[in-house]
């Protein structure tokens, strides 16, 4: 992880293509962008907390919904993502599993994921 100007970027290599991540923040949101250095389907997940729920709003864009209220915004550009809302199984402390839900997405070449606060999500 390094600071390029006021971005932070990664550079993965794992058993496949080279990844870059980069989050960058703005004012009103964080943008998170990822690069696979192939035209092969790259899939990541992402993965929230028990007690938060997803919930489709358009094309391609959730409002993420915690147990308090508060919400996300999170939507997706680039890279032709299909995704979907599935629950795994997640662990806070050692020996204590529960489950939460995660959106897992695949894409092609580049993703943009989008995150902006809500002031009052459309579904709590």
């Amino acid at each position: 992880l390094e600071m390029q100007e006021e971005d932070a970027v990664a550079m993965l290599a794992c058993d496949g293509p080279l990844v870059v991540r980069r989050v960058v923040g703005q004012r009103d949101r964080v943008d998170v962008l990822d690069e696979v250095a192939t035209d092969e389907p790259h899939q990541v997940t992402w993965q929230f907390a028990p007690g938060w729920s997803l919930h489709p709003v358009g094309h391609r864009a959730w409002e993420l919904v915690g147990d308090e209220g508060v919400g996300f915004r999170l939507e997706l550009e680039g890279g032709d993502p299909q995704a979907e809302v599935v629950q795994r199984t997640v662990s806070r402390a050692f020996l204590q599993t529960e489950t939460a839900v995660a959106l897992r997405v695949c894409f092609v070449r580049g993703l943009r994921t989008r995150l902006r606060a809500v002031s009052s999500p459309e579904r709590v």
